[in-house]
């Protein structure tokens, strides 16, 4: 057989390995019936009939907003009644039945086929509840990424949902046939469900002598940004680090929420109308696109368009990423979006991201965006600017005795207020100097802490800060 021929060999070998990756890895059900709007629809060339079972996935239009119900081993048996709708789905995630490429592998290369499967998701760890993942995230974080599994004769990788791992995945139930009714669900978005048993106390905030638990968050009043009076109210507890904007005259509060055992830092969510005579009930937010982050140290941003931009410091990174070394990585900053500030959409791409930065504050300064972090174990604040609110580049040292940093910018003058809370001024937003003020509210005693001003509407500003809670 001569060289040519080989060539031409090799090339057909390849064509088809590719053909069956891009076919049954990553192509999905071709070759199927689709429950569309209470009919079953022919996609592609099924070899079996159409179905004689009932198809009905006619979304149900009087479903509440925000209400997505759980498809669970105890509603296993009424899923039919979910098909067309958004549900929520917690199991593990598994890889179904691989095809591979049929190529008679060398001896010195064992694992030279190309393979795919489809992407599971198994409730209470059970076969028969298992419900296919498809679709692609629609936020641009995974735009690049096709659900599903590949890899080779002795290996699989799946994506974005990694094998053995736990989920709760939100999209549309879908229900088709092959000869036999199963299930799919188009993504929507996901979250890895945190392993409780490793460690039983991780999050049972109320029995920890520190920490989030002990905090709540109250406010002061102030004329001139330099000397400020207390509420004396107690605006949320069981909750730290507040972040607040003002749109459409009103006031946006949020904060890490730790009120509920059991759960990880949540954002927590208070608005008043009235410049802060009275508040809203809390609302805890969903991000849409947020998958195993975890939000803390909120700071809002009002665009020029109305929306909200919501910068946070993602905790759950180093909990889930600490190498063997022992060294931290990188603190990453990230941000969301909204168009009516309680629901958000994830924002592709990592703003900023410094060894030990904690506590952003972001301003936009004519046509420069300033981001403010603290360095808590340098005691120093951070400064970072951009061109558009979205890629960070470090500039330097912007105050060297206190951390924890808000800045307000009004009349060509910044003010710096750091943990303490201590004052500090600048011409420049780059270097701030201190003012020799300092803010305690001594009625809380203790702790006064992790401040955020905004202006109401009649002239006088706020700042919000958390204080511990009277033993």
């Amino acid at each position: 057989m001569n060289k040519a021929l080989y060539i031409v060999l090799g090339v057909i070998l390849i064509a088809g390995a590719v053909f069956a990756v891009l076919r049954f890895g990553i192509g999905g059900d071709e070759d199927t019936w689709i429950c569309d709007n209470g009919q079953w629809v022919k996609h592609g060339n099924p070899s079996a009939a159409q179905p004689t079972t009932p198809c009905d996935n006619q979304t149900n239009t009087n479903q509440p907003i925000g209400a997505v119900p759980a498809l669970s081993a105890s509603t296993w048996a009424n899923r039919d009644q979910y098909v067309g709708k958004t549900v929520q789905i917690t199991g593990k995630a598994k890889a179904g039945p691989a095809m591979c490429t049929l190529i008679a592998c060398p001896v010195d290369q064992p694992c030279c086929n190309s393979c795919g499967a489809d992407l599971f998701v198994q409730i209470d760890a059970s076969e028969e509840m298992a419900v296919q993942i498809t679709g692609q995230q629609p936020t641009q974080m995974y735009a690049d990424r096709q659900v599903g599994c590949t890899g080779n004769d002795c290996t699989l990788t799946c994506d974005p949902l990694v094998e053995d791992k736990t989920y709760t995945v939100t999209g549309t139930l879908r229900a088709q046939s092959d000869g036999n009714t199963f299930y799919t669900l188009e993504l929507a978005s996901l979250e890895e469900v945190i392993s409780q048993q490793a460690n039983q106390n991780q999050f049972n905030w109320s029995t920890m002598n520190q920490g989030p638990y002990k905090d709540q968050i109250t406010y002061a009043t102030s004329t001139d940004l330099l000397n400020w009076t207390p509420s004396g109210d107690i605006l949320a507890s069981h909750a730290s680090v507040p972040g607040a904007v003002v749109k459409d005259s009103t006031i946006f509060v949020y904060y890490v929420d730790v009120s509920t055992n059991g759960i990880k830092e949540q954002l927590g969510m208070k608005k008043s109308f009235d410049n802060g005579r009275t508040w809203s009930e809390a609302t805890i937010l969903t991000i849409t696109g947020l998958g195993d982050k975890t939000t803390a140290d909120p700071a809002p941003v009002l665009l020029a368009d109305g929306r909200i931009r919501l910068f946070y410091y993602d905790i759950n990174e180093v909990r889930i990423s600490r190498p063997a070394s022992g060294v931290e990585p990188p603190n990453k900053i990230y941000s969301a979006i909204s168009s009516d500030g309680v629901n958000f959409t994830q924002e592709d791409g990592v703003r900023f991201e410094r060894q030990g930065i904690f506590d952003p504050d972001v301003e936009k300064v004519g046509d420069t965006w300033y981001l403010y972090g603290g360095d808590i174990e340098g005691n120093k604040v951070i400064v970072a600017t951009s061109a558009d609110g979205l890629t960070f580049t470090e500039v330097g040292t912007a105050f060297q005795s206190g951390a924890v940093p808000d800045v307000w910018h009004e009349n060509g003058r910044w003010y710096l207020y750091t943990a303490g809370i201590d004052i500090a001024i600048s011409a420049d937003g780059l270097t701030f100097t201190s003012a020799g003020k300092r803010f305690e509210d001594r009625d809380r005693g203790g702790v006064t802490a992790d401040p955020s001003v905004v202006k109401l509407s009649d002239g006088t500003y706020m700042m919000l800060y958390k204080v511990k809670s009277s033993p």
